[in-house]
């Protein structure tokens, strides 16, 4: 509503830091320009042979890629515009906010896939790197941990690059996500947790069979160690209460099923 000031004051300080991003990325744009009027600046086949990957990361006024400037500012220019339109009347129409929205996806999603690339290209040499300096016996023993929230807990592309150099049968049992650890001391001491843990249950279970690799692995994971045999009593009591039956089955059981051998390190 018009009157609710706490709102307004929200908007307008989202609305300064958009502003000042726009005005930089425009000034940038300009000066590149100019830069190049001026010849001081190549951007053409020559600079383009010499160094493609600069021009693709950017020039050396750290702008985005050529192809994303007008993008952004196309897109900051229409945020800023519904933005001080909500100010000025007080009120936030929801109808041009769907239009916004609507308009701006495809732009959104080309920044986003600019994102992922530029993440991508910089994090899978830098693993590459980590991955050859280690050699293979200390990679083997690597764990990996990934400080996350839920919304992005179960999926993200950090996860999915270290899938790709993880030995294939440790990419369960040696990437870690959680939304505990805020720092170091707290990954190491959650890391610690888990794989002790995981080792004093290879200990009590064992791990030659399914069953038992399901227990010793359920006691340092997302699943309940006692999942598997919660399962069917619960389809069960379903059966008998006269309802239909849901068996689906957790994607973390699935792999352990599927697991020939687990056996956990030492830290």
């Amino acid at each position: 509503s018009p009157g609710d000031v706490p709102w307004r004051a929200s908007l307008a300080g989202y609305l300064q830091g958009v502003l000042i991003y726009r005005q930089a990325l425009a000034r940038a744009v300009e000066a590149e320009s100019a830069a190049v009027a001026m010849g001081k600046l190549n951007i053409g086949p020559q600079a383009q042979e010499e160094g493609d990957e600069e021009d693709e990361r950017g020039s050396s006024y750290g702008l985005p890629q050529l192809e994303m400037r007008e993008t952004m500012l196309d897109m900051l220019t229409s945020v800023v515009n519904f933005s001080e339109s909500c100010l000025s009347t007080g009120l936030i129409d929801v109808q041009r906010w769907e239009e916004l929205n609507k308009e701006n996806f495809p732009r959104t999603k080309l920044c986003m896939q600019a994102a992922v690339k530029a993440q991508a290209d910089a994090c899978v040499r830098q693993i590459i790197e980590w991955k050859e300096m280690m050699g293979p016996e200390e990679w083997r023993e690597l764990y990996v941990v990934i400080p996350t929230v839920w919304a992005v807990g179960a999926e993200n592309p950090r996860k999915t690059m270290f899938r790709q150099f993880m030995d294939e049968d440790r990419v369960d049992s040696h990437i870690i996500t959680s939304e505990h650890p805020r720092d170091q001391g707290e990954a190491r001491t959650l890391l610690g947790r888990i794989v002790g843990d995981r080792s004093i249950g290879r200990f009590v279970f064992g791990d030659e069979t399914k069953e038992q690799r399901f227990k010793t692995l359920g006691l340092s994971s997302e699943v309940d160690v006692v999942q598997d045999d919660a399962l069917p009593a619960i389809w069960d009591a379903v059966q008998r209460n006269g309802c239909p039956v849901r068996r689906n089955r957790s994607s973390v059981v699935e792999n352990t099923e599927r697991r020939k051998s687990f056996t956990p390190s030492f830290c």
